[in-house]
């Protein structure tokens, strides 16, 4: 399960799929159908996997 401590949005599914986790932070960051929530998610997974960090289930 992936949660947001911002937002307190979550998802369930097993394995995670990267579009889902793209929704959940662009919720956080933006709002619904502000500007383009899927390209700041975008932009924020690419920098954690640029880290070499990765959302993993806890």
């Amino acid at each position: 399960m992936i949660a947001c401590n911002v937002c307190g949005e979550y998802t369930e599914h097993k394995p995670a799929e990267r579009e889902e986790a793209y929704a959940v932070i662009a919720g956080a960051l933006t709002g619904e159908h502000q500007h383009d929530p899927p390209a700041y998610a975008g932009k924020i997974l690419d920098a954690l996997e640029n880290a070499g960090l990765t959302i993993a289930r806890t």
